[in-house]
């Protein structure tokens, strides 16, 4: 290679900020430029997330709906077809009130499942300590949450079929 060759390649690579001997060869100068154009073209197709990205992310699959039955574990409650929720977090803000029906499969937002399974309530119980009874409490989970397989395509045909008689279409 000429020496013309060399003193372009010598120019590229102290543009792109590669540090070379003074006497390297045409061709180790130009197998260095290639790593450093090909490592460039890799950090480039590697997509980073922003903030506003994550965020969007993160709402849609709170935002997803899962199909539960919720069994409620409270004796006070017991009588109660069902139960009215207000949820509200920082991801998704206020999802308003949500009435979510007792031991039904239902569905509901993906973020609503955490507040329900942190949801506790005190029970009360007798126990004897040395012949005398004494009332004790613990903590117990409200809320038995069974997470049920979500819909297939042949249900979700049969939901629109049965729709589509009831609407008369």
């Amino acid at each position: 290679m000429s020496e013309d060759t060399l003193a372009k390649l010598k120019e590229i690579a102290l543009s792109m900020g590669i540090t070379h001997h003074p006497k390297i060869s045409a061709d180790k100068l130009r197998i260095k430029i290639d790593a450093v154009i090909e490592k460039e073209e890799a950090d480039d197709e590697v997509v980073v997330e922003s903030e506003a990205m994550t965020l969007r992310r993160l709402r849609r699959e709170g935002q997803k709906l899962v199909q539960v039955q919720i069994t409620c574990m409270d004796a006070n409650k017991k009588d109660l077809q069902g139960m009215p929720l207000n949820i509200s977090n920082s991801l998704l803000g206020d999802l308003g009130v949500l009435f979510v029906p007792f031991n039904h499969p239902w569905h509901v937002p993906t973020a609503v499942l955490p507040t329900l399974r942190e949801k506790q309530h005190c029970v009360f119980y007798t126990t004897k300590i040395k012949g005398a009874e004494v009332k004790r409490t613990k903590l117990v989970n409200t809320y038995a949450i069974e997470v049920l397989d979500g819909v297939t395509k042949p249900e979700v045909d049969a939901i629109r079929a049965n729709q589509a008689k009831q609407t008369g279409e």
